[in-house]
């Protein structure tokens, strides 16, 4: 079944905030985000889990784009003015173990092309984003 997910790019300093993700002898980087919840639209879901998974509040948030991914719809926002001190929060902090970890890492936009991003449609909204900022 197919499901809508909503991906939170935070830019600060030429640099975007990315869950660095090793699973499985897997290693690959994603936006913060996840699966949109019933009731709840797409923007709500990205300040929800942007919440949840970093711990930041975003003051605006701007809709980016929308990528028809296998898994289901992604709708991007750019998350501006965000408050509050970035650290790995939420079901992903207790997940967190030698064999399924989850790092947060500001990468340089110039350094993108070069990461394991996942999907690879979000390097393409990244860099949209970045020049709305």
């Amino acid at each position: 079944m197919l499901r809508a997910r909503a991906s939170c790019i935070v830019i600060r300093d030429d640099r975007v905030l990315l869950m660095h993700r090793q699973r499985d002898g897997r290693e690959y980087y994603v936006l913060p985000g996840g699966g949109v919840e019933a009731g709840e639209s797409a923007e709500q879901a990205c300040r929800r889990e942007l919440a949840e998974e970093t711990p930041l509040q975003a003051g605006g948030v701007r809709l980016v784009g929308r990528a028809d991914e296998e898994s289901g719809p992604d709708d991007y926002f750019l998350i501006e003015d965000p408050t509050g001190t970035t650290r790995l929060a939420g079901p992903e902090a207790e997940r967190d173990s030698p064999t399924n970890s989850y790092r947060l890492e500001w990468i340089g936009i110039d350094d993108l092309a070069r990461l394991p991003l996942v999907p690879p449609t979000a390097a393409g909204m990244i860099m949209k984003a970045y020049r709305l900022v």
